[in-house]
C-alpha cells in the first residue's frame, strides 16, 4: 500500500505537466551522497510551464529524499531553498513542524504548489536561479552540500522593455519637517527602460498611512519626471516615509526591485518652558517687589513669537515673547505686591493659546510661593547718637563739704547724624535721683552744657552717675556711651571760729539712739541767721562801750514873744 502511495506521488507532477503543457526544466535521478543523517537525494525535477523560462512563468519543484542509514531519522519538515541571481537564499513551501520519523530504507517526497518567482521575492530578476533541497531535525536545518542542485536559467519575457524607477536620491523634502506645518514631498521618477512611459502612478506612506498618489506621464527612455505630494506631521517625532512607483504592478517591467523609496524623517517642533520664577525670600505686605519669569525654548526648531501670562493674587499681567532659537532664553520683570500677610502663589503660563505645536505641554506651566510678612519698623539709617563727651563732666565745688551746694557741669553732644528731640540729663547719687534738666534739642555735631546740683547732708564718699537721655526716649545709634559715674568725697561742715562774744546757750539736744531727722529749714538759712544774731551782739557790745558824747543845746536865734 506504502509503495502505491509513493507511486501516486511520485507520477502526480508528471502527470499534471503532461495535462498542463508543463514542461522539465531540470531533472536528477539517481542517489546522491548521503547527509549527516544519513539521508540521499534519490530525485530532484523542476517543471516550467515554459521550455525557456522567463520571470514570469510558474514552476513546480519536486524531489525524492530516501534514509539509507540504519536508525530511524526524527524530521521535522522538508522546504526547498531558492537563490537569485544576485545571491541570498529564500525558504519556501516551508511546512513547519511535520514531525515524523523517516525509518531505514523509507522514502518521502516534497513537492511545491505551482508559484512564480514574484511569489517568492519581489526583485524578479533574470539569470541563473538555483533550487535546493532541504530539511530540517531538532539540531540542523539547511540544504546538504553532498545533494545536487537544480540551476535554471531564467529570463526576460518577450516585448517587456518597459522599466521606471526612483533613482537614489530621488525623493526630497522641500523644507524644515515641523510638526503642524505641511511640507512638499518632491518624488523624481526615471524611465530606465528602453520604451516610452505613458503613465505611472507614484503613492506616498508615512507610517503605512497613505498620505497621497499622483500619476507622472509622457516620459521617454532616459526622462525623469518629478511629482509632488503634501505631507502635514502631525506631532514631533520620528516617521516612515515610503515612496513607490507603480505599485498595483501595472507595467511589466525589466527591474520590478527599483520601484520603492524609504527614509526615517524627524518631524522637528519647539518646547518653551518655563524654566523658574525668580521670587524674593520673603516680602513686606504692602511693599512691591521685583519678580522675574525665565522662558527658554528647549525644543529642537524655532519657536515662534507667543504670550506669556503672570498671574497673582490681585493682579495679572500678560507679556509678549519673541522668537526663540533652541536652547535660547529670554525674561521678563515685573513688581508684585501683596496687601496683607500671608503665602502667596506666582503662576506663569507661555503659549496659553496653544497657537503651535511643541513637543510638550506640560512644561509650559510653574507655579512658586512667596511668604509675606507684616512691616517690620525698622531703624533708620539716619539716627542721633548722645553722648557724654569724653573728659566733659566737671565738678564745679572744688572742696565738697556736708551741707554745701555741689555743683556739676556736664557736656552733652551729638554725634550721630539726625537731630534729637527732647531728652532728660539726669544726676543719680548712690542711685538716688538728685537732679535732672531737660534740654529741647541737640543738632548733629553740636553740643550743650548742663549744670546740675546736688547737696550732700554728711561727708563721705558718694558714687554719682551723670545719664543723658535718663527716659531712654530717643533712639539712638549707640544706647551704651550715656552715662558717665564718679567717686566724690564730701568732707564735714567746717567749725564756726570764736569772736569773742558770749552767744546765747542754746538747749543741748537730748541724745538718742537714732539719728536726728534733719530740719525741714534749709541749713544755710540757719547758718545766715545765726550769723547775723551774732553780728548783732557785737554791735550791741561795741555800742555799750563807746564814751558818751556831751550835747549842747544850742540856743534858738528865734525868740517867742
Amino acid at each position: 500500500m506504502k509503495r502505491l502511495l509513493l507511486l501516486v506521488v511520485l507520477l502526480s507532477p508528471l502527470a499534471l505537466a503532461l495535462g498542463q503543457q508543463w514542461h522539465i526544466v531540470y531533472a536528477f535521478h539517481g542517489r546522491s551522497n548521503t547527509s549527516m543523517h544519513w539521508l540521499a537525494l534519490k530525485r530532484l525535477v523542476v517543471y516550467c510551464m515554459s521550455k525557456k523560462p522567463t520571470t514570469e512563468d510558474k514552476f513546480i519543484v519536486t524531489f525524492e529524499v530516501v534514509n539509507v542509514g540504519s536508525k530511524p531519522v526524527g524530521i521535522l519538515n522538508f522546504y526547498l531553498v531558492v537563490e537569485p541571481p544576485s545571491g541570498g537564499a529564500l525558504n519556501f513551501a516551508k511546512r513547519e513542524y511535520i514531525g515524523f520519523e523517516l525509518d531505514p530504507g523509507e522514502t518521502f517526497v516534497f513537492t511545491t504548489p505551482a508559484f512564480t518567482l514574484s511569489d517568492i521575492t519581489s526583485r524578479v530578476e533574470p539569470g541563473v536561479w538555483r533550487f535546493k533541497a532541504a530539511y530540517s531535525t531538532a539540531g540542523y536545518s539547511g540544504a546538504p552540500r553532498q545533494w545536487p542542485e537544480a540551476e535554471v536559467e531564467v529570463s526576460r519575457p518577450a516585448g517587456s522593455a518597459l522599466d521606471v524607477s526612483i533613482p537614489q536620491g530621488g525623493v526630497h523634502l522641500l523644507s524644515a519637517v515641523v510638526a503642524g506645518i505641511p511640507v512638499q514631498v518632491e518624488v523624481e521618477i526615471a524611465n530606465t527602460g528602453e520604451e516610452p512611459v505613458e503613465a505611472a502612478e507614484v503613492r506616498c506612506w508615512v507610517n503605512d498611512t497613505l498620505i497621497g498618489s499622483v500619476n507622472v506621464t509622457e516620459l521617454r527612455p532616459g526622462d525623469i519626471g518629478r511629482v509632488r505630494l503634501q505631507w502635514r506631521p502631525g506631532a514631533p517625532g520620528s516617521y516612515l516615509l515610503k515612496v513607490k512607483v507603480d505599485p498595483r504592478d501595472l507595467i511589466r517591467e525589466l527591474d520590478e526591485g527599483n520601484n520603492e523609496f524609504m527614509q526615517i524623517v524627524r518631524a522637528r517642533a519647539p518646547d518653551l518652558v518655563v524654566s523658574d520664577i525668580r521670587l524674593p525670600a520673603s516680602m513686606i505686605a504692602g511693599k512691591p517687589a521685583e519678580v522675574s519669569v525665565i522662558v527658554a525654548n528647549q525644543g529642537d526648531y524655532r519657536s515662534p513669537a507667543t504670550r506669556l501670562i503672570v498671574k497673582y493674587l490681585g493682579g495679572e499681567e500678560e507679556f509678549s515673547i519673541k522668537e526663540l532659537e533652541p536652547g535660547e532664553s529670554t525674561s521678563v520683570s515685573l513688581k508684585v505686591s501683596f496687601s496683607t500677610p500671608g503665602v502667596y502663589a506666582v503662576r506663569a503660563e507661555v503659549n496659553p493659546s496653544r497657537s503651535f505645536i511643541e513637543w510638550r505641554l506640560d512644561n509650559n506651566k510653574l507655579e512658586k510661593r512667596v511668604t509675606v510678612t507684616a512691616e517690620v519698623k525698622e531703624r533708620t539709617e539716619l539716627m542721633p547718637d548722645l553722648r557724654l563727651k569724653p573728659g566733659g563732666v566737671k565738678l564745679l565745688t572744688l572742696e565738697p563739704r556736708a551741707g554745701m551746694l555741689v555743683e556739676l557741669a556736664a557736656q552733652v553732644e551729638n554725634i550721630g547724624d539726625a537731630e534729637s528731640k527732647s531728652f532728660l540729663v539726669a544726676l543719680i547719687v548712690s542711685g538716688e535721683k538728685a537732679d535732672a534738666e531737660v534740654v529741647a534739642f541737640l543738632p548733629v555735631d553740636s553740643e550743650r552744657t548742663v549744670k546740675l546740683s546736688w547737696r550732700p547732708l554728711s561727708p563721705g564718699e558718694y558714687t554719682l552717675e551723670v545719664i543723658v537721655d535718663y527716659r531712654d526716649e530717643v533712639l539712638e545709634k549707640d544706647e551704651g556711651n550715656n552715662k558717665v559715674t564718679l567717686k566724690v568725697k564730701v568732707e564735714p561742715k567746717p567749725q564756726a571760729e570764736p569772736t569773742g562774744v558770749e552767744e546765747p546757750t542754746q538747749p543741748e539736744p537730748t541724745p538718742t539712739s537714732e539719728p536726728t531727722k534733719p530740719s525741714r529749714i534749709k541749713p544755710m538759712a540757719a547758718a545766715l541767721a545765726v550769723v547775723a544774731a551774732a553780728a548783732a551782739v557785737v554791735a550791741a557790745v561795741a555800742v555799750s562801750r563807746r564814751p558818751k558824747r556831751k550835747v549842747r543845746k544850742r540856743k534858738s536865734k528865734y525868740r517867742l514873744g
